[in-house]
């Protein structure tokens, strides 16, 4: 969904084959970027541990402590992409 609201009203927003994908993924990514917000502290976590084998990055850390998501600046006010420490 492309809307967080619709995410919010879904019963399991995750869905039963979210890990097997992001992994999946991952593994033919040149560069995994980090990207939710947010707002989705636990879920970010439990992904943080799934990708611990590679190395990531985000945009920008927001206000809030989460990762930046891309339609929350200008394309052209993009940095380069920052590699994350650890946690959230």
């Amino acid at each position: 969904a492309t809307d967080p609201q619709e995410l919010k009203r879904q019963r399991d927003p995750v869905g039963p084959d979210n890990d097997r994908e992001l992994l999946r993924i991952a593994k033919k990514a040149a560069c995994v970027v980090l990207a939710w917000g947010n707002g989705h502290k636990k879920r970010g976590e439990d992904v943080l541990r799934l990708l611990q084998h590679r190395e990531l990055y985000c945009i920008r850390h927001n206000a809030g402590g989460g990762f930046l998501h891309p339609a929350r600046i200008n394309a052209e006010d993009y940095p380069s992409p920052t590699p994350v420490q650890s946690g959230l």
